[in-house]
C-alpha cells in the first residue's frame, strides 16, 4: 500500500488512541498560565490596539498547548506559509528526492560524427537548474556531463533544432494574485518547466554625483534579451528603491525608483522571462567549450511526437530535496516555494495547473489541523497577501513534522537558528541562541510573522507561531516586542 496512504490511515485511526496533539491538544490546566499572562501584557500595550494579532505556543514535551491568543484567527502569514509548502513535499518524496531534467537525440549520427536533427531537452520542475545558489552542486559548466555524454557517443557537429518541452509547467506564468509590483522583480519570479538561473537576471546602474541626477544602465548580468526602459534616478537615500515592472510573457522590463548617488556598479535584481532561452544561450557555449560545432536553431516543443521514438542519452539531476528546502526556508525563496507547490500537484494530481497544486495541499493539510476553518492557501511562497492561516494551524504542522514524521530532522534543520543563519541571524541575544530558536520569518507591507521551535529553561521543546497583521508602529519596535516574546518562552 502506498506509505503516503498509510500515514494518512495512521492519522485518521491510530493516533486518537494514543491521545495525538493532532486530534485535539488540550491546553494546560490553568489557561491563563505566567507564560500566556507575560505575553498578553506584550500585546496589550498601546502600539498593538489596530494590530491584528495571533500567538499559539505549544509544549510538545507535555503534549499541551501553554498559550493561545487568538489562536483561531485566521491571517496573513507572508512567508511562513513556506513551512507547509515544504513540510509536505518533504513528507510526501523525502529528503533524498532529485529532480531529473533529460536530454534526447532524434536524428542521425553519420560515421563521421556530424549529428542531422533535433536535441530535446525535457523540462520537469528543477527550481535549481543553473542557480548561482547551488554552484557547487553543478559546477562552472552545468552541461559538461551533457557534452561529455555526446562526446562519448562520437558527435563532433550537431546541425538542428534545440527543442524545449516546457509542457510540464500548466497555467499561466503570473500568479493572479501577485501585485503587479512584484512580478517584474526577482522575488516575484514564476515557477517554470525550464527554469533556469533562478528564473533572473542583474540590471547593472551606474549612478550620478548629485541627487536627481540620471542613472545609466551598464550591463545586463548575464547578457540577455531584455529591453530596459529606465526611469531611476540618483538619491541621497542609501538604499535601493528601484522597482521593476513588467509581463512574464514579453522581453520589455520597466525600472523606477531610486538607486543611491556615487555608485558605478549597482545591480538590481529582475526576473527573467523565457528562462529557457538563457538555458539554451549557455548550452550552446558548453558545446563550443567541449569542441562540438553546432548549428543549432532554437525551437518551444509543439506536440509530442517531436521525440516520440527517441531515447534520453543524459539527464541532469537537482541537488537533494532535503538541500532545497533548506535553501527555500533559510533564504524564502519565492521561486523554489512556488516550485515545490507544483510538484505537490503533479505528485497527488498529475497536474501542475496552481488550482490542482493548491488542492494537493488542503488535502494534506486536512489531516494534519484539527479544523480547517480560517485556512485559505493562494500560492506557495507567501507573497500573496490574501493567505491566510491559524498559528494553531501553524503549530499542529509543526507539531505533526516533530512528533510523526520521519523527515523531523530535515524539516527541523531547514528552520534558520538564531544568531547564526537566515532571517534569524539578527536574534543575537544568548538567552534566545541557548534555547535553540529556530523559526521560519515572514514580512509584507503590515505582516510580521514567525513560526518555529525553541527550547524552554528545563529543556522542553516549545512549538509557536507569531503574526502581526495591520501593526503602524515602526518595525523595530515590533521586533524588540517579538524578541521579548520569544525570550519569555526560552526563560518559560
Amino acid at each position: 500500500m502506498n506509505q503516503q496512504i498509510l500515514r494518512y490511515l495512521k492519522l485518521i485511526f491510530i493516533l486518537p488512541l494514543v491521545g495525538s496533539s493532532l486530534v485535539a491538544c488540550q491546553p494546560t490546566e490553568n489557561t491563563t498560565n505566567r507564560l500566556q499572562q507575560l505575553i498578553n501584557t506584550v500585546v496589550s500595550k498601546p502600539e498593538f490596539r489596530s494590530t491584528s494579532y495571533s500567538v499559539t505556543v505549544r509544549n510538545l514535551s507535555k503534549n499541551s498547548d501553554i498559550v493561545r491568543i487568538n489562536s483561531g484567527k485566521g491571517l496573513s502569514p507572508a512567508s511562513t506559509i513556506k513551512l507547509l509548502t515544504t513540510a509536505l513535499l518533504l513528507d510526501t518524496l523525502k529528503a533524498d528526492y532529485c529532480f531529473e531534467t533529460k536530454f534526447y537525440l532524434n536524428g542521425k549520427l553519420s560515421k563521421e560524427g556530424a549529428f542531422k536533427g533535433d536535441i530535446i531537452i525535457k523540462g520537469a520542475g528543477d527550481p535549481t537548474l543553473g542557480s548561482q545558489r547551488f554552484k557547487k552542486h553543478y559546477g562552472s559548466n552545468v552541461f559538461a556531463a551533457v557534452c561529455d555524454s555526446l562526446t562519448q557517443m562520437g558527435v563532433k557537429s550537431i546541425t538542428g533544432q534545440f527543442i524545449a518541452d516546457l509542457r510540464f509547467m500548466e497555467g499561466i506564468k503570473a500568479h493572479p494574485n501577485w501585485n503587479w509590483a512584484d512580478v517584474g522583480n526577482y522575488y516575484g519570479a514564476g515557477p517554470e518547466a525550464l527554469t533556469y538561473h533562478d528564473n533572473e537576471f542583474d540590471i547593472v546602474f551606474s549612478t550620478g554625483a548629485k541627487q536627481g541626477d540620471a542613472t545609466n544602465i551598464k550591463r545586463l548580468d548575464p547578457n540577455v534579451d531584455v529591453h530596459i526602459e529606465n526611469h531611476v534616478f540618483s538619491s541621497r537615500v542609501n538604499s535601493d528603491r528601484a522597482y521593476v515592472y513588467g509581463d512574464p510573457y514579453t522581453n520589455f522590463r520597466t525600472v523606477f525608483g531610486t538607486l543611491p548617488i556615487n555608485k558605478s556598479n549597482f545591480s538590481v535584481r529582475a526576473s527573467l522571462p523565457n528562462p529557457e532561452k538563457l538555458l539554451f544561450s549557455d548550452f550552446e557555449a558548453s558545446l563550443a567549450e567541449s569542441g562540438i560545432k553546432c548549428k543549432l536553431v532554437f525551437k518551444q516543443l509543439d506536440k509530442a511526437s517531436d521525440y516520440a521514438e527517441s531515447e534520453c542519452f543524459a539527464s541532469i539531476f537537482s541537488p537533494a530535496l532535503s538541500e532545497i528546502i533548506r535553501v527555500t526556508n533559510h533564504r524564502s525563496v519565492n521561486l523554489y516555494a512556488e516550485h515545490l507547490l507544483r510538484k505537490l500537484g503533479h505528485v497527488y494530481k498529475n497536474s501542475t495547473l496552481l488550482d490542482s497544486s493548491l488542492l494537493a495541499a488542503r488535502n494534506c493539510a486536512k489531516h494534519i489541523f484539527t479544523d480547517t476553518l480560517g485556512f485559505e492557501q493562494i500560492d506557495g511562497s507567501g507573497l500573496a497577501a490574501s493567505n491566510s492561516i491559524t498559528t494553531m494551524q501553524l503549530v499542529e504542522l509543526l507539531d505533526y513534522m516533530w512528533q510523526y514524521s520521519p523527515e523531523k530532522k530535515t524539516f527541523f534543520n531547514s528552520l534558520p537558528q538564531a544568531g547564526k543563519s537566515g532571517t534569524m541571524s539578527r536574534f543575537k541575544d544568548s538567552k534566545l541562541i541557548a534555547a535553540d530558536l529556530r523559526a521560519k520569518s515572514g514580512t509584507l507591507s503590515g505582516t510580521i510573522a514567525y513560526s518555529g521551535y525553541i527550547k524552554n529553561r528545563s529543556g522542553e521543546q516549545l512549538a509557536f507561531a507569531l503574526i502581526f497583521n495591520k501593526y503602524d508602529m515602526q518595525y523595530k519596535v515590533l521586533r524588540k516586542h517579538i524578541t521579548e516574546i520569544f525570550r519569555l518562552m526560552a526563560v518559560y
